[in-house]
């Protein structure tokens, strides 16, 4: 079986007749297309990778609610573990919208056998070295002398300072602390 090429499978444009000149011509032009079209993807991939943000190190942004989250952390731990220090360690000394919570922790932590703390991030808000989460959480406190058994869920919002070691300055909403103190 004998094939022949044609020149119809030679140019771009089956439908026209081989003409020599117009083949160089149209060479050219995808050979310069194919040229840009490279240029503007390597152009396109310096741009998007001088843009972006270094790897190795995460943005300030995560870093601060990091912070938060193993601070809330430490407060469901101590909880279970009935540590009343380890949460008001990390409660501001000087703000005195926390007495409250204070004593609401003392009380909680003295009145249960077992509790179990759960917070959520729902929403961050930052500035320059203050912070608000809005936070939702989910409890369950037993009572040591009987069967009575407190779950309770709910929104908070807590305002914070120092991004890098963050501290407790307020509690507003629906507090986690200060359970048994409420029961109805």
């Amino acid at each position: 079986m004998n094939i022949k090429k044609t020149a119809i499978f030679l140019t771009p444009f089956p439908a026209l007749p081989y003409n020599p000149l117009v083949k160089n011509k149209v060479d050219k032009i995808i050979k310069k297309a194919g040229i840009m079209n490279i240029l503007f993807w390597l152009s396109l991939f310096f741009l998007i990778s001088a843009c972006a943000s270094d790897p190795k190190q995460p943005s300030h942004v995560l870093t601060r609610v990091a912070h938060i989250q193993k601070t809330l952390d430490q407060f469901s731990k101590a909880y279970k573990d009935h540590d009343p220090e380890e949460i008001l360690s990390r409660l501001n000394p000087d703000s005195t919208l926390l007495e409250g919570v204070r004593d609401g922790i003392r009380e909680d932590l003295q009145s249960i056998s077992t509790a179990r703390l759960v917070f959520v991030i729902d929403r961050v808000e930052m500035e320059d070295t203050s912070f608000r989460t809005l936070l939702r959480w989910q409890g369950a406190w037993e009572n040591p002398g009987s069967s009575e058994s407190i779950e309770r869920k709910g929104e908070v919002i807590f305002s914070w300072i120092n991004p890098d070691d963050p501290m407790l300055t307020e509690v507003r909403g629906d507090s986690p602390f200060g359970i048994f103190a409420r029961r109805p």
